[in-house]
């Protein structure tokens, strides 16, 4: 995916994680980055999903191939690369009885997604009403730790920035994210509601969790 494709989707995405509700426990935000990293190396994502496959039920959600894969799987090419195929009811063609019927060799795309990426503010389309749904029952991250409040600031600067244009790495903002907290630490309480009520409507959570 270009970066301006990138772009294009936070600009037109629903933010989950702001309304996010759920009771299913997430834990720790700072743990849950961390392991990002291995989910990157290993290109195996570690979800408690407890039976759900709303990712497999989304129409809407295309799950992209290598050559390879394409050539042992049901498949379809289109301008964009090799997809795997869905059912007439838009679900993966591969879901039977509700369960993975290929678990064992389903595709890099399917073993490293992860839902609760899109509780950090990555895109999710107003039309995936399946997906969303399921997100929806997360809990937020929990935020006990200085380290989980600094990450949470991060990731804002992070989405943030995307939206605007800039295409960089959460870790990035790290530094500048660490700033900020402890700036706040430094500012009575109303001056922080006058930071949040001047600048809440871009990232409140993220301006809120330093408060």
């Amino acid at each position: 995916m270009s970066s301006e494709e990138v772009v294009e989707r936070f600009k037109n995405a629903e933010l989950v994680f702001r309304k996010s509700t759920g009771k299913r426990p997430t834990g720790s935000l700072a743990t849950f980055l961390r392991k990002l990293d291995q989910v990157i190396k290993r290109k195996q994502a570690d979800v408690p999903c407890n039976g759900c496959t709303a990712c497999c039920r989304e129409p809407l959600l295309d799950v992209e191939l290598t050559d390879a894969e394409a050539q042992r799987l049901k498949s379809h090419q289109d301008e964009k690369g090799w997809k795997l195929d869905k059912q007439a009811d838009g679900s993966c063609v591969y879901l039977i009885d509700n369960r993975c019927s290929i678990y064992a060799e389903r595709p890099v795309t399917c073993k490293s997604y992860d839902c609760r990426f899109h509780l950090l503010g990555t895109p999710i389309s107003h039309e995936m009403t399946t997906l969303i749904e399921a997100v929806q029952e997360w809990e937020p991250f929990k935020l006990p730790t200085v380290e989980d409040k600094i990450a949470n600031i991060c990731i804002g600067l992070w989405v943030i920035a995307v939206k605007a244009g800039e295409v960089k790495r959460w870790k990035d903002f790290w530094p500048q994210a660490e700033k900020l907290y402890y700036a706040f630490q430094s500012l009575s309480p109303a001056e922080v509601e006058k930071f949040v009520a001047r600048y809440g409507q871009q990232d409140p959570p993220a301006i809120k969790a330093v408060g």
